[in-house]
């Protein structure tokens, strides 16, 4: 209970030990999460179930949607008190359920809690529509404008790369899409006109409808590819984005 109070304290949230008692599984920045769904989405949501996923616990469950997320508090949830494969394996559950289970971790909803609500409210239906046949298509050679929109815009930040494409929409960026040499540190061995894609993302809050396809032929018009691979992170994805421009699943 102390610990719990602890870290309370440290983030600055969710003191009152009456509301939120100390021997509580819930910390307060999932509490936090909470309200916030209680704020934005006006459908049917269960807390805490224990029911549907059996042994396992859904955080926050949104039956209408079959959308589920967990808040993955940084010390209970890493490998000192589960095992390396708990996650992946509650997402596969979630999924044979029918059920999208999205993985939210502390350090993400503390540090770049603009990015997760805007992905939240992006899988909710309620993030402003852009068509892409509406924008226009530039390539991009100023690396201070690729690090501030992928900074502020994608979870895993900024990540060099040869190839940079945007969308523009009266002018302003909102969808990037990003290629370069395959990684050594992914495991790759770099190849002739092999790419990986690196990253893609919009605008926050903003879904650019058309926006992934039209990015990618572009790219595969101009730089005739041989080989491009990439990865779907399993905690937000199930790859559909991926099967969806025409990719071939190989392995988790």
């Amino acid at each position: 209970g102390i610990d719990l109070f602890h870290n309370r304290k440290q983030t600055k949230t969710l003191l009152c030990t009456i509301c939120n008692p100390i021997d509580s599984h819930v910390s307060g920045q999932e509490i936090q999460l909470q309200e916030y769904f209680k704020e934005i989405y006006y459908g049917e949501i269960l807390l805490n179930d224990r029911n549907i996923l059996k042994p396992y616990e859904l955080d926050i469950f949104l039956p209408e949607l079959n959308l589920a997320f967990e808040f993955n508090g940084l010390f209970y949830h890493s490998e000192k008190c589960v095992d390396n494969n708990y996650h992946l394996k509650k997402t596969e559950l979630s999924e044979k359920l029918g059920i999208k289970l999205i993985q939210i971790y502390e350090d993400d909803w503390l540090y770049k809690q603009d990015i997760v609500k805007s992905r939240i409210i992006n899988l909710l239906g309620k993030s402003e529509k852009i068509f892409a046949r509406k924008c226009e298509i530039k390539e991009l050679t100023d690396n201070r404008i690729v690090k501030s929109f992928l900074y502020s815009n994608h979870i895993q930040g900024f990540v060099g790369s040869r190839i940079k494409i945007g969308l523009f929409y009266n002018d302003r960026l909102v969808s990037l899409m990003t290629f370069g040499s395959l990684r050594k540190s992914m495991g790759q061995k770099s190849k002739e006109n092999s790419y990986e894609l690196l990253r893609f993302c919009n605008e926050l809050n903003t879904t650019v409808i058309g926006g992934p396809s039209k990015l990618f032929k572009y790219f595969i018009k101009n730089y005739k590819p041989h080989e491009i691979i990439t990865y779907a992170d399993r905690s937000y994805s199930n790859g559909n984005l991926y099967y969806n421009l025409g990719f071939n699943f190989i392995k988790n």
